[in-house]
């Protein structure tokens, strides 16, 4: 390594050489540490261009001084010419990229914007940036700050409550947005000023309230009520409470379907019911309309007629509470009946009456075969049994033994 500035070498006089070799050669002696055997040298590389010395001229771009210590080793002072343009002009062409990237204002194109409640806003507004060397884009924000105040003091925050976030944009109000570009020259966030806040207002939804109608129809021979509850927007009805009745077995609670509901309620019972239906409407739209909840007044649905149970035999025992559920056929009426058959057949070894008995509530009428003439009934007094009263009525003719006879009974 070369010793110039050491002891050995201050205060020594530097013998001024001049050389044509080319800084590359030279450069080639100090890179492999190679003395060129003259110490204490100033030497000056000017190299020539030419074929010959007669018509060389120095190459001034390519000039370059040099120092040797007391070895003789090279030691550079200055770089060509040619070197010192290319650092320049490469000097030159950084900073002139570096102005052409580097951002120094942003801006809003717009300073003014709006959306609804609930909805992330599409904030397609653009930004005009300046860069260093004075020239404009328009150019996407990278992201956004919100304020609750122009003046950019006061931050909005997404807030967590109740497990439920709540963004800024889910609530009505005047927000103050501040937008965010990228400075691709230094990689830092560049941000608009609050001397032009982009002012977004979030409008309250006005929500409607569904229309729900509903429809019934009864059929009181079957004792049930057909009811359709409808709305004017696709949604989800849901049955809350019945006070009366059964919900028909397939529908269950829950019925969905584009907004209407159609189901049955029986009247399992043998007392006319008045029931209230009680339920809820759900709109599939829930941005734009309310839920509500409704109740529905159905009228009168005939009950189920109570059973009775008739009694009837051929024999000499008058039938009483204590024998006709041992002697007696039995038929039970819903209690109408149109002309029912009845056959009876006398097997008592002699001749016998025919006796019925029917609940007072009843009013039974027997026919004979013809079932047109009525059969002239002799009355054989009451009796209690089974919770209701009796009526026994007979023939007034006993029927022969091993004779069969067709009655027909109408109630």
């Amino acid at each position: 390594m070369s010793k110039i500035g050491t002891e050995i070498i201050v205060g020594q006089i530097f013998k001024p050489i001049v050389t044509t070799f080319t800084y590359d050669e030279l450069q080639n002696y100090r890179d492999n540490n190679i003395s060129i055997g003259i110490n204490n040298a100033l030497i000056f590389s000017i190299p020539q261009q030419g074929l010959d010395n007669d018509s060389s001229v120095d190459a001034y771009d390519e000039t370059s001084i040099w120092a040797t210590d007391n070895s003789g080793l090279l030691c550079p002072l200055s770089f060509p010419y040619s070197i010192i343009a290319k650092i320049k002009d490469s000097l030159d062409r950084y900073e002139e990229n570096t102005n052409a990237k580097k951002i120094v204002a942003v801006s809003w194109t717009n300073t003014q914007g709006t959306s609804e409640a609930g909805t992330s806003p599409n904030i397609n507004i653009k930004v005009e940036v300046k860069y260093a060397n004075d020239r404009t884009a328009l150019l996407n924000v990278t992201g956004i700050k919100v304020y609750k105040n122009p003046q950019f003091t006061e931050e909005y925050v997404t807030v967590i409550t109740g497990g439920e976030t709540i963004n800024w944009y889910d609530r009505p109000g005047v927000y103050y947005l501040q937008g965010l570009v990228t400075d691709t020259s230094i990689g830092s966030i560049i941000a608009t000023t609050n001397e032009f806040p982009l002012e977004w207002t979030i409008t309250e939804i006005n929500m409607s309230t569904p229309q729900c109608i509903s429809n019934v129809r009864i059929h009181n021979d079957s004792y049930y009520a057909e009811i359709t509850l409808s709305a004017n927007i696709p949604g989800m009805f849901e049955i809350t409470e019945h006070s009366e009745g059964n919900l028909d077995t397939n529908f269950g609670r829950i019925a969905r379907s584009n907004g209407t509901a159609t189901f049955n309620l029986y009247n399992e019972s043998y007392s006319t019911i008045n029931p209230i239906i009680k339920y809820t409407f759900t709109p599939d739209n829930s941005k734009y309309y309310l839920s509500i909840n409704g109740s529905l007044n159905i009228s009168s649905i005939n009950g189920k007629p109570i059973p009775y149970t008739c009694y009837w035999y051929t024999g000499s025992e008058i039938p009483t509470a204590s024998n006709i559920s041992t002697i007696g056929t039995l038929e039970t009426s819903m209690p109408h009946w149109n002309l029912k058959s009845i056959t009876a057949t006398n097997n008592t070894g002699a001749s016998s009456y025919l006796y019925y008995c029917f609940p007072v509530e009843l009013n039974v009428t027997i026919y004979d075969a013809d079932k047109a003439t009525e059969v002239a009934l002799a009355s054989e007094g009451t009796f209690n049994y089974d919770g209701k009263t009796y009526i026994v009525k007979r023939t007034g003719r006993p029927v022969s033994n091993g004779t069969s006879k067709n009655y027909y009974a109408s109630c």
